[in-house]
């Protein structure tokens, strides 16, 4: 996740007062702040994922086993160059 520390902090703050994630201090050094993802945040994930791989899996519906074996190495190929 690529993002500026006040940005984090921002978006952290969001996903608290929406009750996906608690965060809490820690005991001994007060800068550190542990985050714990709540029964529904993971809820929230899993119904997204759930989504996602059904859009995927209706958009790849019309491609053969050729296209998709050739899709999928143009992909790692892409995957390969990106650091």
């Amino acid at each position: 996740m690529v993002t500026h520390d006040p940005d984090l902090t921002r978006l952290l703050d969001r996903l608290e007062a929406a009750g996906m994630i608690r965060k809490e201090r820690h005991a001994d050094d007060r800068r550190v702040v542990n985050v714990h993802v709540t029964e529904a945040g993971h809820e929230t994930v899993e119904r997204a994922s759930v989504a996602v791989s059904a859009r995927i899996k209706e958009a790849l519906r019309g491609i053969g086993a050729t296209r998709l074996s050739e899709l999928a190495d143009l992909l790692e190929l892409v995957r390969g160059n990106t650091p």
